[in-house]
C-alpha cells in the first residue's frame, strides 16, 4: 500500500472534482441524427431507432432522466448515451431495462463523497483512490455503464469499484474494468450511493490473503462483495473443487495443513442466490511453509545444519535429540548452525521457529539424521 486517497489530477495538473448538478435549464440535446432537443423529442427518437442503434444525447447541465423517456428505451437493443459533461458518460442498454419506477437523477461528483477517508484508506491500491457520488438514492432498477475519466498515465491498469455499505461503515467490491489509452474506465451500475474507485494492476475481487499459524492453521481472508448474502469456501483435491464451508463473513480458517505442501483455495460469493462462476471468484495458490525443514551435512568433524526462512521467524531455537528428548543447543536469527561430532557417531537434530511469541512444534518427520565424518 502507498498511502491513502489521492483525488483525480487531470493531465492539466491541478486537483479538481467534475460535478454535474441539476441548476442548468437547458434541454437536454441529440447528438447526430436529427439534433433535436427535449426529452419528448428524445423519446421519439428512441422508437424510432432500429435494434442496435445508439441515441446520444447531450445532457446540457442536466441530469434526471424522465420516466418516459425509460419506458421508450425499455426492452429494446438500443443504447442511449448520457453525455453528463467533464468526460462523463453513462450507456444504458434498453434490455437492461426491465421496469420503470419513475424518473431517476444520474448526477455524478467525481472526487468528492461521503466516504470517510480512512475508510477508503483500508483497502487502497498500490496506484491511487477517487471518490463518487450519484445523485440518485437506491437502485436504478437496470444496469448502466459509466464512463469515468481518471488518468492516462494509468492506461492499463485496472480500476476496481467499490460500493460504501453505510451501515457496516466499509467498502464491499463492486467489479472491476481496464482503463484504457485515454485513461477512461467503463464501470457497472446498478443502483445509486457513494463509491470508491480504487486503482491497480489487477482485480482487487479476486484476491485472497492467508496467514499461517506456527501450528499449520490458515487464516484465509478477502473482500466482501457488494450484495453477497455468503461465501462457500472450497479446496483443490485430485483435480477437483472441494467444498470446505460456508461463511457470513469474509474469513475462514482451514486447519492441520502440512508444512512444506502447495494448497490451493477459492471463495465464490452468493449474491442473488446464485454463486458466482468459477472464473469470476477469488483463489489463493501458495507454499505452506511455517516451520523449519532442516537439512544436515557431515565433514570435517562438524554437522552444519541449515534451513529456509520461516515467514515471520524471529529467531530459531536448534536441539539435539537425546534419549527421545529435545535437548536445547542455542538460540539463534541465523539460517544454519555448526556443531562438532565424532566420526561414525549417529546424531538427530530439530529446529523450532519462534513466530508472534510462540515456537512451532516438532514432530517426527521434522527430525533431520546424520552420522558423523
Amino acid at each position: 500500500n502507498s498511502g491513502g486517497y489521492t483525488p483525480v489530477i487531470p493531465s492539466g495538473g491541478t486537483t479538481t472534482t467534475t460535478t454535474t448538478t441539476t441548476t442548468n435549464t437547458n434541454e437536454p440535446k441529440i447528438v447526430g441524427g436529427s439534433g433535436a432537443s427535449g426529452w419528448g423529442n428524445i423519446a421519439s427518437e428512441i422508437g424510432k431507432t432500429p435494434s442496435g442503434g445508439t441515441v446520444t444525447v447531450d445532457m446540457n447541465g442536466t441530469t434526471t432522466v424522465p420516466a418516459n423517456v425509460l419506458n421508450a428505451l425499455k426492452g429494446k437493443d438500443i443504447d442511449l448515451v448520457l453525455d453528463m459533461g467533464g468526460g462523463i458518460t453513462w450507456t444504458i442498454n434498453g434490455s437492461d431495462v426491465t421496469s420503470v419506477s419513475g424518473s431517476i437523477d444520474l448526477g455524478v461528483k467525481l472526487g468528492t463523497s461521503d466516504i470517510p477517508v480512512d475508510v477508503v484508506n483500508n483497502v487502497t491500491g498500490e496506484k491511487y483512490s477517487t471518490t463518487i457520488h450519484l445523485n440518485h438514492s437506491g437502485k436504478f432498477g437496470f444496469r448502466a455503464v459509466m464512463t469515468v475519466p481518471l488518468r492516462k498515465q494509468d492506461a492499463g491498469l485496472t480500476a476496481n469499484l467499490y460500493h460504501y455499505n453505510t451501515s457496516k461503515k466499509a467498502l464491499e467490491y463492486v467489479s472491476c474494468a481496464k482503463i484504457d489509452e485515454t485513461g477512461n474506465a467503463d464501470l457497472d451500475f446498478n443502483h445509486a450511493s457513494d463509491y470508491a474507485i480504487i486503482i491497480d494492476d489487477h482485480d482487487l475481487g479476486k484476491e485472497v490473503a492467508a496467514a499461517v499459524s506456527s501450528t499449520g492453521d490458515m487464516k484465509l481472508s478477502w473482500t466482501a462483495k457488494s450484495g453477497a448474502e455468503s461465501y462457500t469456501i472450497y479446496q483443490a483435491a485430485a483435480g477437483k473443487w472441494v467444498k470446505l464451508g460456508t461463511t457470513s463473513k469474509t474469513v475462514f480458517t482451514v486447519k492441520n495443513l502440512k508444512n512444506n505442501k502447495t494448497y490451493q483455495f477459492m471463495i465464490r460469493a452468493k449474491i442473488g442466490g446464485k454463486l458466482t462462476a468459477a472464473a469470476d471468484s477469488a483463489k489463493l495458490k501458495l507454499k505452506v511453509y511455517y516451520k523449519p525443514i532442516v537439512k544436515a551435512a557431515a565433514s570435517g568433524g562438524r554437522i552444519k545444519l541449515s534451513w529456509k526462512a520461516v515467514p515471520d521467524a524471529a529467531k530459531y531455537r536448534v536441539y539435539i535429540v537425546r534419549n527421545g528428548k529435545l535437548v536445547k543447543l542455542n538460540d539463534t536469527p541465523k539460517l544454519m548452525y555448526s556443531v562438532k561430532a565424532e566420526a561414525g557417531k549417529k546424531y538427530s537434530f530439530a529446529v523450532k521457529a519462534y513466530i508472534d511469541g510462540k515456537w512451532t512444534k516438532v514432530s517426527k518427520s521434522d527430525v533431520v539424521k546424520v552420522t558423523g565424518k
